[in-house]
């Protein structure tokens, strides 16, 4: 099960039923292998959006307070520091 704030260990973590990571207050990269599964990224400043994850995604930013939505994905999250 992954931890409330980012993957285990922020390591890759397979989610295969619809999991939500709550928005926190610092920005964080995401990343997932292709595969047939899904992400929604949503958040009070940003437009909510599905994405396929048909292709492989690497070192994406996730927004500070939005939140994401994954399933059947081989996902990984975890915290940055951008300058």
């Amino acid at each position: 099960m992954p931890q409330t704030e980012q993957t285990n260990n922020g390591d890759y973590e397979f989610i295969l039923k619809e999991h939500t990571f709550e928005g926190v207050g610092y920005a964080r990269r995401i990343s997932w292998t292709a595969g047939s599964g899904k992400v929604i990224i949503s958040g009070s400043n940003t437009i909510t959006r599905t994405i396929s994850t048909d292709s492989t995604e690497a070192n994406g930013i996730l927004d500070a307070w939005d939140s994401i939505t994954v399933e059947n994905t081989n996902f990984r999250l975890v915290k940055t520091i951008i300058n």
